[in-house]
């Protein structure tokens, strides 16, 4: 059975791999966007988005602790 967590935990990998190869690669700050933020309520974005956004920052701060990245979700200040 499809889970919709599942995709995301793909997602939230395959996103953290890029990251790790981006600094692997020279880059010295890492911007992740979140334009959908903003379609979500406080709440959704707590279970659909949030878990995942620290899912990958954790993932890379594993191999790359100093590496800067900046989280950047659009129109998100109630959030």
């Amino acid at each position: 059975m499809w889970c919709p967590f599942t995709l995301l935990q793909i997602f939230a990998t395959s996103m953290a791999k890029y990251i790790r190869y981006q600094a692997d690669n020279g880059a010295q700050a890492v911007q992740i966007f979140d334009s959908w933020a903003t379609e979500l309520s406080p709440v959704d974005f707590e279970e659909f988005s949030l878990p995942y956004l620290k899912q990958i920052v954790d993932a890379v701060k594993l191999t790359h602790p100093d590496l800067p990245l900046i989280l950047y979700a659009s129109g998100s200040g109630g959030l």
